[in-house]
């Protein structure tokens, strides 16, 4: 009945290995090939490993450029349990940003590679949440450096003791802020540039701010331009916020979910999570694309514990 087929279409006799497709006027019989002589399930896998252990040999890892990633064996690579981000970046020699918007965030993908978010393209808003000192300040370095290693301007807002304030005085950060949005002072800083991305740490603490409201304007006008703003915060205080930058950001529903607290974390980005979701080791994380959830090992600077 599944297959569309009529009872009284099959044949009396179906022995092991038959298949019939649904066909018209009449169903079509096969007979499933085997990749062993020994018809056994067991001896079928090994068989099967054989041929796989072959393929990876010959064109898994050629040289750059011998064989097209399309065409090479399929992978599905475990996920590290800590990645930095010169590892990252090996993992794929010949890897290039898509623009200069895009900011890496860890490792994933059935084959491992460098994986992130593009403000342009999937923002102009984008959000990193998690419980507190689930790494959430980590993934937003990591993102600033990979952005400003593409020549893009950014300007750091943190209103609370954060590492991002260790990047003030690098070359490419435009400033490193407090609490206080000085709005004129934001004007003049950002309104000359082709493109820049601004990044909040502990959003949530600038929600109904006074002056805020020229962070949603950077995401508004975003859409129509090379900038864009990334903001990290906890995951419950931000899915709180109904109004103002931190709900504009969220309408992108894409960002990272640092640690999985609970299933209905992903309501953030408007996901559904398995019920068994919860945390993972430490760096295990959720990327999310469009309402689309994957996991990710996130990277980490070289002298992070």
């Amino acid at each position: 009945m599944l297959a569309e087929i009529k009872e009284r279409a099959l044949p009396a006799h179906q022995p092991d290995g038959r298949l019939m497709f649904h066909a018209k006027p009449n169903p079509l019989e096969a007979q499933v090939a085997l990749l062993d002589p020994d018809p056994t399930g067991l001896a079928q896998v090994s068989a099967l490993r054989q041929m796989a252990d072959a393929a990876r040999q010959r064109y898994g890892r050629q040289p750059s450029g011998a064989l097209p990633r399309g065409h090479r064996p399929l992978r599905v690579d475990a996920l590290p349990p800590r990645i930095t981000v010169a590892e990252t970046y090996r993992l794929d020699p010949d890897f290039v940003p898509p623009s200069p918007l895009w900011a890496m965030v860890g490792a994933g993908g059935d084959e491992l590679s460098p994986q992130g978010l593009d403000v342009a393209e999937e923002g102009p808003g984008i959000v990193v949440a998690g419980p507190p000192r689930s790494g959430r300040s980590t993934t937003l370095i990591t993102m600033a450096r990979s952005l400003i290693a593409q020549q893009t301007p950014i300007l750091v807002i943190a209103p609370r003791r954060s590492p991002l304030r260790a990047l003030e005085g690098t070359p490419g950060v435009l400033a490193v802020l407090g609490s206080e949005l000085d709005v004129e002072y934001l004007r003049a800083a950002l309104n000359p540039l082709d493109r820049y991305v601004v990044l909040v740490d502990d959003a949530e603490m600038l929600y109904n701010a006074p002056n805020s409201e020229i962070l949603e304007r950077i995401i508004v006008s975003g859409r129509d331009a090379d900038h864009g703003l990334i903001l990290a915060g906890s995951t419950g205080d931000l899915s709180s916020c109904y109004s103002g930058f931190i709900a504009t950001a969220r309408k992108s529903r894409c960002g990272v979910l640092v640690a999985v607290d609970t299933p209905d974390d992903g309501d953030l980005f408007g996901v559904r999570l398995p019920c068994n979701a919860g945390p993972g080791p430490l760096g295990r994380g959720l990327l999310f694309r469009s309402g689309r959830a994957a996991p990710i090992q996130l990277a980490v600077e070289e002298n992070a514990i």
